[in-house]
Order: structure tokens, then C-alpha cells, then sequence
């Protein structure tokens, strides 16, 4: 039980690390962008934890549309606080996450490009 409790607030202290800089809702389900959208810059080494972006991510799509994307960048310089993206801010994006209701497709993907402080990818 104290193990639990541990790993409980050790997540949670990650959870805070994670700083929402923007948010995109589609005025309608015919755009060209998802339903819904979070711009998110956190530190690498908190990216670098699947489980706690998980959470985060899921935690932000809770209560979204059909189709909710979560964008992470370590660089608050670089990132994109909504649509249009520059080619600069895409390039330095960490990685992203993405949710359908519909086909139940949940998922956290890392990008290995950028420079070495721009991946989550641990070393």
C-alpha cells in the first residue's frame, strides 16, 4: 500500500510538470483539424515518462469530442498554441497523443527528430 501511495504522488508531482499554452475546438466536424486540440509544453525529463503523459493526455480528452489530440513540445520558444502550425513549432514538436471514440484507438507516440532536448525518447 505505501508503494502505491509513493508511485501515486510521484505522478501527480509529473501531472503538475505539464502546462496546457493552448486549446482548439473545431467549430464544426467538416474542418480540416481534429475535434479537439492541446498544445502542452513540458520539461523533456517528464516527457520521457509514458505513463505520466498517458495520464496527462487522457486526463485532457476526458470529456472532448470524438476525435481529441494532445501536441507536446519541451521548448516553450518553439511550440504552437493552436492552428495554423509554423513548419518551425511542427518540427520541434516531442510527441503527441491521439484518442477516437469511435474505433477506441488511444495512443502515445515520441518523435525521434529534432534536436536532443526536443525528444522524449529516453537516453
Amino acid at each position: 500500500m505505501v508503494a502505491f501511495t509513493l508511485a501515486a504522488c510521484s505522478e501527480a508531482r509529473m501531472t503538475n510538470e505539464f502546462h496546457e499554452i493552448g486549446r482548439f475546438h473545431a467549430p464544426d466536424m467538416h474542418t480540416l483539424y481534429p475535434g479537439v486540440a492541446h498544445f502542452v509544453v513540458t520539461p523533456e525529463s517528464v516527457l520521457t515518462n509514458r505513463d505520466a503523459a498517458l495520464a496527462f493526455s487522457r486526463g485532457l480528452c476526458r470529456d472532448d469530442d470524438q476525435l481529441c489530440f494532445v501536441f507536446f513540445w519541451t521548448d516553450a520558444s518553439k511550440a504552437a498554441a493552436g492552428f495554423p502550425m509554423t513548419d518551425r513549432q511542427s518540427a520541434a514538436m516531442a510527441a503527441s497523443y491521439r484518442r477516437n471514440r469511435s474505433t477506441g484507438a488511444d495512443g502515445f507516440q515520441c518523435y525521434n527528430f529534432g534536436t536532443s532536448a526536443e525528444r522524449c525518447v529516453a537516453r
